[in-house]
């Protein structure tokens, strides 16, 4: 990976620009607004909005994370900008850069065990560009042919997404978001429907399958879901954990560590875990990162609550539990 050691080229007209204080609480509601000044200005389709998005959270926190350090004294800044028919996004924090970074290698087998280090292969898997400059504290992100094959809709007003994070999106395009109103803003991207999550029925004795609530921009409500999940594989003794990927959009890699993380739990317990219902653009993502090699994939949720799977490899470091049956175990 190319990191230029001059400032990124200011090019493009801008669409937008703001600020922000290193404040993980101000990343999605800032996400969701870069997507909709593109949708709205018919840089990208509806279809689109998810992914697009996911790049912006992944871009944001890096810079948040690891230039900033989270030091809410330093400030990312953000330019989203059109050029021709494609357009960019500009992200640049105020941390020391970085030089000859290596990034993780999907093709080492231990890449799929990994708990981090997914963000920039996947902004690479949805963008047609990422290029970093300024030692690394910037970080271009660049499609060139706006939709990038997708329909290209008309100029429209904010879709109801949008809407749901109301004042929180409207905070985050000021020119300087403070953190007073980033705590405020927490509860209304973390408010979820009341009733057990995620929804899980039983197939037959040992065989659970699940449908967890995995908003992208939403680490708090993801995590939420992965830790009843893992309440779920530790205390009912199942033999097989289907998690139904059907309806969810796309998985940002805060997301892809947690399922990684649980397929650690499960294979400590000897519960086998598969997913199923995922639709192309997470299978395209789930082949690139190599985790089919650790979690089976199917498309149809029966398929995977019955199908005959072999063992996946072993977790680094993994420490089984003695078995014991349920009985012994009540």
């Amino acid at each position: 990976m190319t990191i230029h050691q001059e400032a990124a080229p200011a090019t493009g007209e801008t669409m937008f620009e703001t600020r922000i204080q290193s404040d993980l609480g101000l990343l999605a509601p800032l996400a969701i607004r870069v997507t909709s000044e593109l949708a709205s200005r018919g840089c990208i389709s509806e279809e689109d909005r998810d992914k697009i998005e996911v790049c912006c959270e992944e871009a944001l926190k890096n810079a948040i994370v690891h230039g900033n350090r989270e030091n809410p004294g330093l400030v990312v800044s953000v330019r989203l900008f059109r050029e021709g028919e494609g357009w960019g996004i500009l992200v640049q924090d105020q941390g020391k850069g970085f030089q000859d970074r290596k990034l993780p290698d999907p093709e080492d087998p231990m890449f799929p065990w990994r708990d981090s280090g997914r963000g920039i292969h996947l902004m690479r898997h949805l963008m047609d560009s990422v290029e970093f400059y300024a030692g690394g504290k910037q970080v271009v992100l660049s499609r060139r042919s706006g939709t990038r094959g997708s329909r290209k809709q008309e100029p429209a007003a904010a879709p109801s997404r949008t809407a749901a994070v109301g004042t929180v999106a409207a905070a985050a395009a000021t020119t300087m978001t403070t953190a007073p109103a980033t705590r405020a803003a927490r509860p209304v991207a973390t408010a979820q429907p009341a009733g057990p999550q995620p929804a899980a029925r039983t197939i037959r004795d040992g065989v659970v399958v699940a449908r967890p609530t995995l908003p992208a921009g939403d680490q708090v409500s993801v995590d939420a879901a992965f830790k009843r999940l893992h309440g779920a594989v530790q205390t009912a003794h199942l033999r097989v954990l289907v998690i139904d990927l059907g309806g969810v959009p796309y998985l940002s890699s805060h997301a892809l560590g947690r399922l990684v993380a649980l397929c650690r739990t499960c294979q400590r317990l000897k519960t086998s875990l598969r997913v199923a219902g995922a639709n192309p653009e997470v299978r395209a993502v789930f082949a690139q990162m190599r985790l089919e090699a650790i979690l089976p994939c199917f498309d149809r949720v029966e398929d995977a609550a019955t199908a005959k799977v072999g063992p996946a490899p072993e977790a680094p470091g993994l420490v089984r539990r003695p078995v014991s049956s349920p009985e012994t175990a009540r």
